[in-house]
């Protein structure tokens, strides 16, 4: 077997776990009230109507044509999703990269501003929708384990807050999954993958 194989092995199965780290087993949940995130809402008492929310609107991630520091702190986020055991091509981190870029330079007309507005938003939800929850079911992995609910988490407005507050970047810190042992799987995580990058994993394995 090739070093690199190894590696990818574990690179793989760090991965997974990470994918699953958004599902709380019984007990696993951090103690303390989330920083952001919203709380749910109590059910309304019978015959009581449901009150109009209206639907939130997220602000602009371009001023005057030019990216903002949020839509510059989203990029990174996005660029550097593998860290967090995602791919940052499910994200379309690098087309959103190259438009930002195009962007700088005044290279695009409203209609591209738009949509180049109306893309970050999709992506950055869909990446906090995916590093709040995770990616896969336990049930996928036949291990007999029924997840219980997870607390309510309103991406959008979520990120709303967190960019009136001026606190994106913290924000996206406190999606990540509340639970003990995220932060040291990330740290496997990055060491695996740099463990790949060795020259000395480049070369076949002797054989015994």
């Amino acid at each position: 077997m090739r070093g690199p194989a190894i590696v990818q092995f574990a690179s793989f199965l760090a991965a997974i776990i990470l994918a699953m780290a958004g599902v709380h087993p019984a007990g696993a949940q951090g103690t303390g009230a989330h920083p952001i995130v919203s709380q749910v809402p109590g059910p309304p008492a019978p015959g009581a109507q449901m009150p109009v929310v209206p639907a939130i609107i997220p602000p602009s991630w371009l001023a005057n044509g030019q990216p903002t520091d949020d839509a510059e702190v989203a990029l990174e986020a996005l660029v550097n999703a593998a860290s967090q055991g995602l791919d940052p091509a499910d994200y379309d981190a690098q087309r959103l990269a190259g438009g930002l870029q195009l962007a700088r330079e005044n290279r695009l007309s409203p209609e591209a501003l738009a949509g180049l507005d109306a893309d970050i938003t999709a992506s950055i939800e869909r990446y906090l929708t995916d590093l709040h929850h995770g990616r896969l079911s336990p049930a996928v992995l036949k291990h007999r384990f029924d997840a219980p609910a997870t607390p309510r988490f309103d991406v959008r407005e979520h990120i709303v807050q967190s960019r009136q507050a001026g606190l994106l970047a913290a924000g996206l810190l406190a999606a990540e999954p509340q639970v003990p042992m995220y932060r040291a799987l990330r740290e496997a995580l990055d060491t695996y993958r740099a463990m790949g990058d060795h020259p000395a994993w480049q070369q076949t394995l002797p054989s015994l």
